[in-house]
C-alpha cells in the first residue's frame, strides 16, 4: 500500500505506460503497431473499457466525494469517454468541440444538441477546478499522492493532445513530411497515454481512500 500512496506513484505509472508504447513502436513492425493503435484496435477498445471502469469507481467512491463532487467528476469522465468514442463527431466530421463548428454550415438543431451535450461536462470541470484548486495546491506542497496524481492526469491530457496535433501542425504549417514509422510513433505515444488517463483516475480514487 505504501507504493500506491507514494507521491511518485502516478508519475512513475504514467512514464511506464509511455515507455511501453514507445517500446512497442521500437520492437514491433510498423504495420502491427498501427493496427494495435488504430481507432478500433485493442488499445482504443481497452481505453473505453477502462473509462467505464473509472465511472464505476467514481460511484463506488462517492462516500469520499459527497455530492455535488462525485456527480461532477462522473460528468467529466463521461465526457472524456464520449470523446474517446468520437461522439464529438457524431453529426459531422468536424469536431463539435471546436469553435469553428458553430460558425460552419451544420444545421442549427445539431449545433444546439452539441452545446447541450458538452456544456454539462465543461461546467462540471469548472466546478471541480474552483472547488479543489486550493486543496490541490496544498496537497502538492505537502506531497500528497492524490494531489500529484491529479496533476499527472492533467499532464497526460496535455501530452496526448500535443501528440495528437503534432504531426498535423508540422505538416500543415511548416510543410514537413513524415513517413509511416513517424506516424506510428505518434500513435504509440498518444494512444497509451490516453489509455493511462482512466487508470490514473482510478489510482487517485484509491489513494483518496487510503489517505483518508
Amino acid at each position: 500500500m505504501r507504493l500506491l500512496t507514494h507521491p511518485l506513484a502516478a508519475p512513475g505509472l504514467a512514464l511506464l505506460i509511455l515507455a511501453a508504447g514507445i517500446s512497442a513502436w521500437a520492437g514491433f513492425p510498423t504495420d502491427v503497431v498501427r493496427e494495435w493503435m488504430a481507432e478500433t484496435g485493442p488499445v482504443e477498445m481497452g481505453t473505453l473499457a477502462l473509462y467505464l471502469a473509472a465511472l464505476v469507481a467514481v460511484v463506488a467512491n462517492r462516500r469520499f466525494n459527497p455530492a455535488p463532487e462525485w456527480p461532477a467528476l462522473l460528468l467529466v469522465i463521461a465526457g472524456f469517454c464520449a470523446r474517446e468514442m468520437d461522439m464529438h463527431k457524431y453529426f459531422t466530421d468536424v469536431s463539435v468541440l471546436k469553435i469553428s463548428y458553430y460558425s460552419g454550415p451544420a444545421p442549427l438543431a445539431h449545433k444546439l444538441m452539441a452545446l447541450a451535450a458538452w456544456t454539462p461536462p465543461a461546467l462540471a470541470a469548472l466546478y471541480l477546478a474552483a472547488r479543489f484548486a486550493r486543496t490541490l495546491w496544498r496537497g502538492l506542497l505537502t506531497r500528497r499522492a492524490v494531489a500529484v496524481t491529479v496533476v499527472t492526469v492533467l499532464a497526460s491530457i496535455v501530452v496526448s493532445k500535443l501528440s495528437d496535433r503534432s504531426l498535423g501542425v508540422l505538416t500543415q504549417d511548416y510543410g514537413m513530411a513524415f513517413n509511416v514509422s513517424a506516424r506510428a510513433l505518434q500513435l504509440a505515444i498518444e494512444e497509451p497515454v490516453e489509455m493511462g488517463i482512466p487508470v490514473l483516475v482510478m489510482l487517485g480514487l484509491l489513494q483518496q481512500r487510503l489517505e483518508t
